[in-house]
């Protein structure tokens, strides 16, 4: 009897070429949330009104300054995300002037 001589077939691994690493601008961390900011998003903008330990009182303007915008409330992390969701870029940072003191 012949044996026959069987070869086996082996499957070479196919080399796929390194990607070529591409140099990115590292980002810059999103800065907290504080009273008075103005953020710009693709479709609007938005302004921080109030700033609290847990929730943030903001305004979506479709124009910066823009007058009778509904004022909306929404816990800071979840603001947060909306605006790194959004790839929003902080305009203007506006320091709230302190109110006097009246006497009673």
């Amino acid at each position: 009897m012949i044996k026959k001589k069987t070869t086996r077939t082996t499957t070479a691994a196919k080399k796929t070429p390194a990607k070529a690493a591409t140099a990115k601008a590292p980002r810059a961390k999103m800065p907290a949330l504080a009273t008075g900011q103005l953020w710009q998003t693709k479709e609007c903008f938005v302004q921080i009104a109030r700033v609290g330990k847990t929730l943030a009182e903001y305004k979506m303007l479709r124009k910066p300054g823009q007058r009778g915008a509904q004022s909306q409330m929404g816990n800071v992390p979840s603001v947060e995300a909306y605006l790194k969701k959004n790839k929003a870029e902080l305009i203007s940072t506006v320091t709230p002037k302190p109110k006097p003191m009246t006497k009673l």
